[in-house]
């Protein structure tokens, strides 16, 4: 049901995906259509080229990277893309995915006979080149997260969980089933790990299903196992569009079609394999282009799609053959020619004794003709054939996803079992140190001051706190990016999922620090259970505010190192306008207003007051202030005997702990505002 054709005309393409992209539309940023559309002028891009090549090479024209791209697919087809190294073999697959959100794209691409809409992700799978999947899940609950997700809400669990073991039977998954993912080679191999990635979008039951380039990094052994899967997928009615670069020749002859480019983008040859490549190959033959017999035909296409710049100059390093003198192909000597732009000539691909223009000679042929042909006269789909419709990009309901997702955002956090100990054992070795270190704080002049320096203090320790959640964010980021782009959940379910699994852990690992040290450093002398629950309440909200803040720059940085400069500096400017470092009256005045917007001012502020608020204080005789008097004597002065008075000292005012309470909620809240925002509208991922 799904078919593909490129631009070419105002033809129209209809296939379950069909696809038509413009030569005149030159991509803004280096891309444009392909895959299934079709184009409209030949001529337009060549024309352009000449007077605008001196601008592209100044970088103000972009560069096409697809032109002319034409075809289609059918339900059961498996389709290959091929071509040399930066033909715009990933940028068609992206653009007919619906995965590019670079350049400029030109041309039309029809699904089931209708234009692409927004809801086309919940007909299409998309596996990625480098596999992104969540090291701390196991085989079976990626694949039963994809399913809750994405099958529509109104289909049972009980036939979800069903399907996931048919997949996972399909797969051979079922000796993986409990086995986590994992990283690098503590973790699942190459091959399972495809497996894995092509199950996760299997587990969504999609009618077309793209893969980028699947046998990366697998041996042949491993490329032939998985591609064998895939051919299992496309015989089971989907259809199948996969990039693939050097395949051996047994999985090269897996395909049914394939769409050939050429280097600049143009397609070479759109159509079917054949039994043994053979109708590939008779019709690169046609056009006086042999090989060797037993030479993998997969390298040879590779080859004939170089010629589209080589065959010239090949042709011109050697005296003509005139076709009564020698056979209408010829063999290049055993000499390493090169094309003008530097290209490999591969002394193994016979070449025609004229030069040949693939391009067009494909665009004259009767394959060319025979799409061309199909799609405008729209016959893929049976005439009772009726398109699935849907009124959600989302298939599941707000609560499976909020359900599923922080189930597994939970999992990946506390499955981390040594970093989770790592958080406590800190804690616990904090208030060890801080506890002794401040030992039943007193009521006189240095033990107020005390007060305040280690509720200042604090303020760092909850920083670190929420500094242990920002490797998981990033680690997390590239697995929500792949989310988003396939449409399985809110960003909203995902956010709330982070908080449900983040903040239990810097909860309790906040806890385990203050419960002990507010009574080893007898914070409170008076013993009121109110300010007790209060300075808790205010340290727990601190840490989640500072955790929230440590997400959003998880979200909003490129990378984890830049991430850790943008949380150190900003941790530095709240430290210095807490007001105990400067009292705001001493705060130069084209600074005061940062006072105001610093996160950890108001929790100092409003605990400080908790403490020292109409506490009774003294001075022990080497504390006082000696005055001296008009006879010649002193007396001793004590300086604070309220702790009122060294609140006023620091600027704090005594009826603010509650107002400050709630400013500091309200920035937690619109901390998490902007976070939602950001997770909704910041990609650091090239597309």
């Amino acid at each position: 049901k799904d078919k593909k054709k490129a631009p070419q005309g105002k033809a129209k393409e209809k296939h379950a995906h069909k696809h038509r992209s413009g030569e005149q539309g030159y991509p803004e940023q280096n891309k444009k259509p392909s895959g299934h559309h079709k184009s409209n002028s030949s001529q337009g891009d060549t024309a352009a080229a000449g007077h605008k090549n001196e601008k592209q090479k100044r970088g103000k024209i972009p560069k096409p990277l697809l032109r002319d791209v034409s075809g289609y697919i059918k339900p059961g087809m498996m389709l290959a893309l091929m071509g040399p190294s930066g033909a715009g073999k990933s940028t068609l697959l992206d653009v007919l995915a619906n995965r590019k959100t670079g350049g400029r794209i030109s041309g039309e691409l029809l699904i089931n006979s209708k234009p692409r809409d927004k809801y086309f992700n919940r007909l299409s799978g998309y596996v990625e080149q480098f596999d992104t999947l969540e090291p701390t899940q196991t085989v079976r609950e990626a694949l039963v997260f994809s399913a809750m997700c994405r099958l529509p809400a109104e289909v049972p669990q009980e036939e979800k969980l069903a399907f996931v073991d048919q997949v996972m039977d399909k797969l051979d998954l079922f000796p993986l089933a409990n086995r986590p993912i994992g990283v690098g080679k503590a973790g699942l191999s190459q091959e399972q790990r495809k497996r894995v990635n092509i199950g996760v979008e299997l587990a969504a039951d999609p009618q077309l299903l793209f893969l980028d380039e699947p046998t990366t990094a697998l041996d042949s052994g491993g490329a032939k196992k998985v591609i064998t899967y895939v051919r299992e997928i496309a015989k089971a009615g989907k259809s199948v569009i996969c990039t693939i670069h050097q395949p051996s020749a047994v999985v090269f002859e897996m395909f049914d079609f394939l769409l050939l480019l050429t280097q600049q983008g143009e397609v070479a040859y759109f159509g079917p394999l054949g039994e043994a490549s053979s109708v590939v190959l008779d019709y690169c033959k046609g056009l006086g282009f042999s090989t060797d017999e037993g030479r993998n035909p997969a390298d040879f296409v590779l080859d004939f799609s170089a010629s589209a710049k080589s065959a010239k100059k090949v042709d011109n390093a050697e005296p003509k053959i005139s076709n009564e003198q020698a056979p209408a192909q010829r063999t290049c000597p055993a000499t390493n020619y090169t094309s003008g732009d530097g290209e490999h000539i591969d002394p193994e691909l016979h070449l025609p004794s004229e030069p040949v223009n693939i391009v067009e000679a494909y665009r004259q042929s009767g394959f060319f003709k025979q799409v061309k042909k199909e799609i405008a006269e729209d016959c893929f789909l049976p005439k009772d054939f009726k398109a699935p419709e849907f009124d959600s990009v989302y298939a599941a309901t707000f609560g499976t996803q909020l359900k599923m997702n922080a189930r597994r955002s939970w999992n990946s956090v506390f499955r981390l079992r040594l970093f989770v100990r790592a958080q406590y054992m800190r804690a616990i070795l904090a208030f060890i140190v801080v506890g002794t270190l401040f030992w039943r704080t007193g009521t006189d002049q240095a033990g107020a001051r005390s007060r305040i320096s280690l509720t200042y203090y604090n303020t760092f320790l909850a920083a670190l706190n929420a500094v242990a959640v920002l490797p998981l964010v990033m680690m997390q980021r590239p697995i929500y990016y792949r989310d988003q782009a396939a449409g399985i959940y809110r960003p909203l379910t995902y956010l709330m999922s982070m908080m449900v699994s983040f903040a239990p852990l810097i909860t309790l690992a906040s806890l385990l620090y203050v419960l002990p040290v507010y009574w080893i450093a007898n914070l409170d002398p008076r013993n009121e259970a109110g300010r007790y629950f209060f300075y808790l309440a205010d340290w727990v909200v601190l840490n989640l505010t500072e955790m929230v803040l440590l997400v959003l720059i998880g979200v909003l940085a490129p990378d984890l190192g830049t991430a850790k400069i943008i949380l150190g500096v900003c941790f530095s400017m709240f430290s210095l306008f807490t007001g105990f470092l400067l009292p705001y009256y001493a705060i130069p005045k084209w600074w005061k207003w940062f006072y105001w917007v610093g996160i950890t001012r108001y929790p100092v502020e409003a605990m400080s007051l908790n403490q020292l608020h109409d506490l009774p204080l003294e001075c022990e005789p080497d504390q006082n202030i000696q005055i001296p008097l008009l006879n010649g004597g002193t007396a001793p002065y004590c300086q604070f005997t309220n702790g009122n008075q060294l609140l006023d000292f620091y600027g704090y005012k005594n009826n603010l702990k509650w107002p400050d309470f709630c400013i500091l909620i309200g920035m937690l809240l619109l901390l998490l505002f902007v976070t939602y925002l950001a997770l909704k509208k910041v990609r650091h991922q090239k597309t």
